[in-house]
């Protein structure tokens, strides 16, 4: 008898075919099973405009969180140690990619290729794994913490210090890439006062540490040395004095941060709490850094998907949209390439249905019928209020501009709402533009909660489907007081 699924949307992202394969079987590695019982079995694939929905069995998924909880946040000890070989996972595979010579996989036999591909592939899984665990952990361990933070603060008589507790803990005392990313255009303007002859090597540098930023996906392109020298000439107006002034201030708001939460942690007495306060201030960092860890890999793994798409007469964005065991048979010297049909796949024309020990792909005809099968019919979405959590307190008022993919940031005007799915590095400057910030994914420790309260701006996060309900141009009430808003025309 099949198993009825209840399927509940993950995520909604602009990734290759390939990635999403990728995703699928990465969580059937021996790791899940080993640490926590049993693997992810079911996933499907929806297509959404130019998204695509990635959707888990609903029941597996609450099963395998609550396992993934009870083993890795037992305390922080053991949370730090599978953080620890997550991240020796993923910059392995960053290291593989990086170590790569275009001249000797050029002399490799076919059969040699092989070989390579192979080993290339399995990194790449258990590069995935870091990017699952964190998304994964994160609604269960917030909502634990924050009922466990409130009993104790009730108990002790301290609730009105919730907001002031939840800043510091929330807010990451290491550096992501994008304080980093601020540091060193600070620095290099600052160099480049002192060197003026130096300023092509000092931007030449700058550039190299960051171009990765807005690869999302192998198939994204990195920043071209023009954004870096658009950042440098528009700090170039400061004077140095101001200019170290802002440098030494990022750097000490870090150094800070530090000390106000160890002064924070040490007045907690409740063991269980104090030791969930430590799993729940590294989460936010562990969040952004697996997030610069993804990106890096995405532009480090261009490399050897751009030699094999050279090989087969493909773009980078083609060979994204072949499956993984497509290009094993390619390389087996079995696979045909049809441009036409792969083409047809781009950007979200296909699905794929895991369920256990298999991988199905559909396209064409078979999208219909596939999704008849495992999806309910949608419902017209009509409402006049939307809810959702609140990741930073505020209200405001302002004309809806819904941001799909980074190319879009554009459209943000001064005063504008932003809707998005969710938000990454390169959407704050979007979000200094935006009186309020409203996204379908996310919790108290999602990217966009934490860029808002150090913006000081009305946030909502988690609403599910806000990007489906608003349209560009609506003008919406943003009561983030209470996690509502409120369509008004």
């Amino acid at each position: 008898m099949q198993k009825k699924i209840t399927w509940v949307k993950f995520w909604t992202r602009n990734f290759g075919l390939f990635r999403y394969w990728v995703y699928i079987e990465s969580n059937r590695l021996p790791f899940y099973k080993k640490h926590f019982g049993k693997v992810f079995d079911y996933a499907l694939t929806v297509p959404n405009g130019k998204l695509m929905e990635y959707y888990h069995d609903e029941d597996e998924l609450q099963d395998l969180t609550k396992r993934m909880f009870k083993v890795a946040c037992k305390d922080f000890k053991t949370f730090d140690k599978y953080s620890k070989q997550i991240f020796k996972w993923m910059q392995e595979f960053i290291d593989f990619n990086n170590k790569l010579n275009l001249q000797q996989l050029a002399k490799l036999s076919n059969k040699q290729l092989v070989v390579r591909y192979k080993k290339w592939y399995k990194k790449y899984l258990y590069w995935q794994t870091g990017i699952y665990f964190y998304f994964v952990l994160e609604p269960i361990l917030t909502d634990i913490f924050q009922t466990s933070l409130e009993k104790y603060l009730n108990k002790n008589k301290l609730v009105e210090k919730i907001s002031k507790y939840n800043e510091i803990i929330m807010s990451p005392e290491a550096m992501n890439a994008v304080a980093l990313d601020q540091l060193m255009a600070l620095e290099t303007v600052i160099n480049i006062k002192n060197n003026p002859d130096q300023k092509k090597n000092f931007i030449q540098i700058y550039w190299k540490n960051f171009l990765w930023i807005p690869c999302y996906d192998v198939k994204d392109d990195e920043y071209q040395l023009s954004h870096f020298e658009e950042i440098v000439n528009k700090l170039f107006k400061l004077d140095i004095k101001e200019l170290v002034r802002k440098y030494d201030s990022l750097k000490n708001e870090f150094g800070g941060r530090r000390t106000s939460f160890l002064k924070l942690l040490n007045s907690i007495k409740d063991k269980r709490l104090a030791e969930l306060t430590k799993i729940m201030h590294w989460l936010v960092y562990y969040k952004d850094h697996r997030d610069d860890k993804r990106r890096e890999a995405s532009f480090a793994a261009k490399k050897f998907m751009s030699f094999l798409a050279n090989k087969f007469d493909l773009t980078l964005e083609e060979i994204n949209y072949l499956t993984p065991p497509e290009l094993m048979n390619l390389l087996k010297g079995k696979g045909v390439i049809n441009k036409k049909e792969i083409k047809a796949r781009i950007p979200v024309n296909y699905v794929l249905l895991s369920t256990p020990g298999k991988i199905e792909f559909f396209s064409g005809e078979k999208i219909k019928e596939i999704l008849y099968e495992q999806m309910p019919k949608n419902n017209v979405i009509q409402e006049k209020i939307v809810k959702g959590t609140v990741g930073s307190k505020g209200y405001a008022k302002g004309k809806v501009v819904i941001v799909r993919h980074s190319v879009a940031l554009s459209k943000v005007k001064d005063g504008d709402v932003l809707v998005a799915v969710t938000t990454h590095p390169e959407y704050v400057s979007a979000m200094k533009k935006a009186a309020a910030i409203v996204t379908d994914e996310g919790g108290i420790t999602s990217h966009a909660a934490i860029v808002a309260r150090e913006m000081k701006k009305p946030c909502i996060v988690g609403t599910k489907n806000v990007t489906q309900i608003l349209q560009d141009g609506d003008l919406v009430e943003v009561d983030a007081e209470k996690g509502i808003i409120r369509i008004l025309k």
